[in-house]
C-alpha cells in the first residue's frame, strides 16, 4: 500500500506516473547534501532547467560513507533544508546505499549529477549510468560552481577538538590524498600472509529485568545474538580489502569448529588453512550487552588457553613452512590462547622476509603474553597496556618506551596506541612521531587494535614515511570503533572517503 506521506518515494513514484502522462519532463538528483552550499544550489537550479519536475533523493545516515564523523546533520535536517528550495518539486530519504534502485522506481528523464563525476568514476556512478540507460532515459552531468561540503564542514564546523583540527589542516597541507592513499594501492600487489587465533565474537543483547530474589544478582533476558569474525580472521578481512594476496593460517576446534560460519564470514578471497584442533572447540568470546544502552555488562570465554598435541603443532608448522617462501609480509595476531608455541614462533622469526607482530593482553593471558618471546620481528604495534606490562611500569614518555621496546626486541619499527591520545610511532631512521586520535564516535573498542595492526602493516612494509603511517592507522581505528564489535571491517573505497573527507580542507 502506498504511503500518503509526501516524502516516501513509493507515494513520489505513484505522482511521477501521472506528470509523466501529462508530459512533464523528470529530472533526478541524488547526493548527501550534508552541508548546503552555493554549489549545490546552482546544481539544482541547472537540473531544474533540464526539465518541468525536479526530484531530489537524499543519501539516508546509516548510508553516508564518509567516515563514522559524518554526516554532521542528519536526514531529517538535510532533507528540510532541501525541501526549502523552491526549485525542488519531491524530496525523499533514498532507502538503499546507492540511487540505483531509487532510479528504477522513480523512472527519470534525466539523472542529474555534478560535473566532478564525469573523471570520478565509481562503482556507484557506473551502476547508476546503466540503471538510468535501461529504460532509455539519459545521464547528464552539469558544470558550474564547484564547492565541497567537506571542505566547508572541515573549516567552519569541524566536529574535532582545536588541536586534532590544526593537526589535519598542517596534514592535508604537507601530503595529496593521493601522497596518502598511494600505500595502500601498492599494497594490492603484496604477498600477505596471516598467522594467530581464531576468535568467534558473540555480542548477545540482554534486556533488565530485576534483581534477583535469591542473591544480589541483576537478572537479564536475552534478546538476540550477533556473531562477528574477530581475531586473526578479523586482521584478515581488513587486509583483504586493500590486498588481492591474502592466505590465513588460523587453528579452530575439531569439536564445536563452526567451520561453515567461518568460512562464510571470511572474504572469499582470502586462501585459508584452518587447522582443527584436536579433542577442543573454537574460541568463542561471548559479551552481554544491555539493549538499550548499548554497553557491556559481562564476558565469557569459552576457553581462555587451549593445549596443541604434536601432531597439532607439526601440522602448523609445515603449514607454514609451505607458506612463507615469497610472502612478503606476515601479520602475526598473537591473542596468547595456545597457537603460537616455541615451535611456530621459531619458524616466524626464521623464515619471514618481514613480521609484524601484536601480541595482545587480554582477560585471558595478563601479563605473560608479550612480543618478548619473539626471537626477532621487523614491526610492533602494542596498546597501552601491552606497553605498560612490557616496561613492568606505569608510562609517562611514551616516546622513550616506543624507543626502548624496538631496541630491546630488535624490531626495525614500534607503534602505541593510546586510545584517545593518538598514537605514537618510531623507529632508529625515522625517530619519533605522534598523531592524535580521529574517533569521535566510540562505540566499543574491540577490534580497534586489529584494524590499526592490518592497516599500518602495509605501510610498515613499503617504509612509509611515520606520518601517513601514524594518520591512516588512526583514521582505520576511529571507523573501527564505531561499530559494535567487529561487525564490519574495513572497506576499501570507503575508506577510502573517509580519508578523502578527513583530508578537505
Amino acid at each position: 500500500m502506498t504511503s500518503d506521506n509526501p516524502h516516501n518515494l513509493r507515494f513520489i513514484a505513484k505522482n511521477l506516473v501521472q506528470l509523466r502522462e501529462s508530459q512533464k519532463k523528470i529530472i533526478h538528483c541524488h547526493g548527501v547534501f550534508d552541508l548546503l552550499h552555493i554549489g549545490h544550489i546552482r546544481y539544482l537550479e541547472k537540473a531544474k532547467q533540464m526539465g518541468d519536475i525536479l526530484v531530489v533523493t537524499i543519501t539516508p545516515d546509516r548510508y553516508v560513507n564518509k567516515g563514522p564523523h559524518r554526516p554532521v546533520f542528519t536526514e531529517k535536517i538535510r532533507l528540510e533544508v532541501i525541501l526549502a528550495l523552491d526549485c525542488v518539486d519531491f524530496a525523499a530519504v533514498n532507502e538503499w546505499p546507492t540511487a540505483v534502485d531509487t532510479i528504477k522506481l522513480l523512472k527519470p528523464d534525466v539523472y542529474a549529477k555534478g560535473a566532478e563525476y564525469r573523471k570520478k568514476r565509481t562503482p556507484e556512478i557506473e551502476s547508476e549510468e546503466i540503471a538510468i540507460q535501461a529504460f532509455g532515459a539519459e545521464i547528464k552531468y552539469i558544470e558550474d560552481v564547484t564547492s565541497s561540503s567537506s571542505v566547508l564542514i572541515n573549516k567552519y564546523m569541524s566536529p574535532f577538538p582545536v588541536n586534532t583540527q590544526q593537526y589535519l589542516e598542517d596534514f592535508s597541507y604537507r601530503y595529496s590524498i593521493d601522497d596518502v592513499l598511494r600505500p595502500l594501492e601498492k599494497a594490492s600487489n603484496l604477498n600477505i600472509l596471516v598467522v594467530g587465533d581464531a576468535i568467534i565474537d558473540e555480542y548477545y543483547y540482554c534486556e533488565q529485568l530485576n534483581k534477583s530474589s535469591n542473591a544480589p544478582l541483576v537478572v537479564m533476558q536475552n534478546l538476540t545474538l550477533n556473531k562477528f569474525a574477530g581475531g586473526s580472521l578479523a586482521v584478515a578481512n581488513h587486509i583483504a580489502a586493500f590486498c588481492e594476496n591474502v592466505s590465513l593460517v588460523s587453528v579452530i576446534g575439531e569439536s564445536d569448529s563452526e567451520l561453515k560460519w567461518i568460512e562464510k564470514s571470511l572474504s572469499p578471497d582470502i586462501k585459508r588453512d584452518l587447522i582443527k584442533r584436536s579433542g577442543q572447540m573454537t574460541l568463542k568470546k561471548r559479551r552481554y550487552i544491555d539493549a538499550y544502552l548499548e554497553i557491556p555488562v559481562f564476558e565469557t570465554y569459552s576457553e581462555y588457553e587451549y593445549t596443541l598435541n604434536q601432531i597439532d603443532i607439526e601440522q602448523i608448522v609445515s603449514t607454514l613452512e609451505n607458506k612463507l617462501p615469497g610472502v612478503d609480509l606476515v601479520v602475526v595476531a598473537d591473542y596468547g590462547h595456545g597457537m603460537i608455541t616455541e615451535a611456530v614462533l621459531n619458524v616466524l622469526s626464521e623464515k619471514s622476509q618481514y613480521l609484524t607482530v601484536n601480541a595482545q593482553a587480554n582477560a585471558g593471558n595478563r601479563g605473560y603474553n608479550s612480543v618478548r618471546k619473539y626471537p626477532s620481528l621487523h614491526y610492533i604495534t602494542l596498546s597501552t597496556e601491552e606497553a605498560c606490562l612490557f616496561m613492568n611500569q606505569r608510562i609517562q614518555d611514551f616516546n622513550f618506551a616506543a624507543k626502548y621496546i624496538a631496541e630491546t626486541t630488535g624490531a626495525d619499527a614500534v607503534a602505541i596506541t593510546r586510545g584517545n591520545a593518538g598514537s605514537v610511532v618510531y623507529s632508529s631512521e625515522q625517530g619519533h612521531h605522534s598523531a592524535p586520535s580521529l574517533a569521535l564516535n566510540v562505540k566499543d573498542r574491540v577490534g580497534a587494535g586489529d584494524a590499526f595492526l592490518a592497516i599500518t602493516a602495509l605501510c610498515a612494509v613499503q617504509k612509509v614515511p611515520f606520518d601517513i603511517l601514524s594518520f591512516l592507522g588512526n583514521a582505520a581505528g576511529a571507523v573501527s570503533v564505531s561499530t559494535l564489535g567487529t561487525n564490519s571491517p574495513i572497506e576499501r573505497l570507503p575508506f577510502y572517503r573517509h580519508v578523502e573527507s578527513l583530508m578537505k580542507h
